[in-house]
């Protein structure tokens, strides 16, 4: 006699919990994920690190939240591309793995990462609305602001912070030659083992072009002011650290906005600024106007790895260990990565890997130039100068392999390309 009622209290308390697990999952993303990279590294158990504490946790509660909604929706071409990626190169990390334990810790960094961004997208785009997909991108651009003005505090002060934040703290006999000590905001954490300093500044400053095209969204008379400071305390902090492929990516994202928005006089402004600073100051003139060939060895050393493994690559963590093998009478002070995340893919998971990889880019291009087509607002404006921005920088540093980049893009991409934004 009693079941009806107790199975409408049932309804009643899983649609509650349901919409408790949606609120809760709209504030994570807005107001605690963009904090992320505010946590400096420090290894936990296999490939976790402390800065993987928010993410992780934040989408485990967005992936409850839309199993509970249960809306189901086609998934966009973007996504589909994704996994292929991540079904690719997991498959060929896994096939190439070297026992249970190494297969384990590549199916967490090749699929589970990959599935983090798979589920921030879905999570961003299903469940927040307009206003909380604008909050999110001014979330994402104060901490890039915030970031900024830590880096150009601790050069301008010569601060080297606990566990190697701030300036780079270089060993005595590796101190760079012309004062050019790099910065790199809190994007610290423990040194490497094999390593005598810990040298992130490349993702801090990729981090902050990202947030770039994020501020890029609030481009109106309004907030003009505003969106300057922003933007120039971004700036500032790419060039401090010296980073000369982040400083061309910010010059795109700007150039791209102010193309979008016919605003030439202001990206004539910024690169005139831009222009004086490296004329005038000493270590900003030798770092950006240094050109040398590092990168194109260490593609050839990649080019060498991809032909020795083209089917299933070196595998996951591999990399390294084969580059020094094969790198028989090339120079190059550096042979961690590519530096390029098709090469990259390609020499650690297979060709299909890299071709699938180039499939996704050739998607993130054709989704970004769509929107600006049928909807001329500022968020598409945004959308097209992120993606412009990271594949650029993508060429010489392998972007999509590096979480504290990559999460911040498809937080950015994600918020922007929803059709409502």
């Amino acid at each position: 006699m009693n079941a009806t009622p107790t199975l409408a209290n049932d309804a009643g308390s899983e649609s509650r919990l349901c919409d408790a697990l949606q609120v809760g999952a709209r504030f994570a993303l807005v107001f605690v994920l963009p904090l992320y990279p505010l946590v400096p590294r420090f290894p936990l158990w296999g490939p976790f690190g402390t800065d993987d504490v928010i993410p992780v946790a934040v989408v485990a509660l967005a992936a409850a939240a839309l199993l509970g909604a249960r809306r189901p929706a086609p998934l966009s071409p973007v996504l589909v591309a994704l996994g292929l990626v991540a079904a690719v190169a997991t498959l060929a990390a896994l096939v190439s793995a070297g026992g249970l334990v190494a297969a384990l810790v590549a199916a967490v960094r090749v699929a589970g990462r990959l599935a983090l961004y798979g589920v921030v997208v879905l999570a961003i785009t299903r469940l927040l609305a307009a206003g909380d997909r604008r909050r999110l991108l001014a979330m994402l651009a104060t901490v890039a602001v915030l970031e900024g003005l830590v880096g150009v505090a601790a050069y301008a002060g010569k601060v080297q912070g606990p566990w190697q934040t701030g300036m780079l703290a270089y060993p005595a006999e590796q101190m760079p030659a012309h004062g050019r000590v790099r910065v790199q905001g809190t994007f610290g954490g423990e040194v490497p083992e094999g390593q005598l300093f810990l040298n992130r500044a490349n993702f801090y400053s990729a981090y902050l072009v990202m947030g770039l095209a994020a501020l890029g969204v609030f481009v109106d008379r309004r907030r003009r002011v505003r969106v300057i400071v922003g933007a120039a305390a971004i700036v500032a902090g790419v060039l401090v650290s010296f980073s000369r492929m982040s400083l061309l990516a910010a010059l795109l994202a700007g150039a791209v906005l102010a193309l979008l928005h016919r605003r030439t006089i202001t990206f004539a402004v910024v690169v005139a600024v831009t222009a004086v600073a490296l004329a005038v100051v000493t270590p900003l003139r030798d770092r950006f106007l240094e050109f040398g060939n590092d990168r194109l060895q260490q593609w050839r050393i990649a080019a060498r790895v991809i032909a020795a493994h083209p089917a299933l690559g070196v595998g996951d963590g591999r990399y390294l260990e084969e580059a020094y093998r094969l790198s028989a009478g090339i120079d190059v002070p550096e042979t961690r990565t590519p530096h390029n995340s098709l090469l990259y893919a390609a020499a650690s998971y297979g060709i299909p890997s890299g071709v699938a990889l180039v499939g996704l880019y050739v998607t993130l291009i054709a989704v970004s130039a769509g929107a600006w087509r049928r909807r001329r607002t500022p968020a598409a404006a945004a959308l097209v100068a992120l993606v412009a921005a990271f594949l650029l920088h993508d060429v010489s540093n392998n972007l999509f392999f590096i979480p504290e980049v990559a999460l911040a893009f498809w937080m950015a991409f994600a918020a922007t390309s929803a059709e409502e934004a």
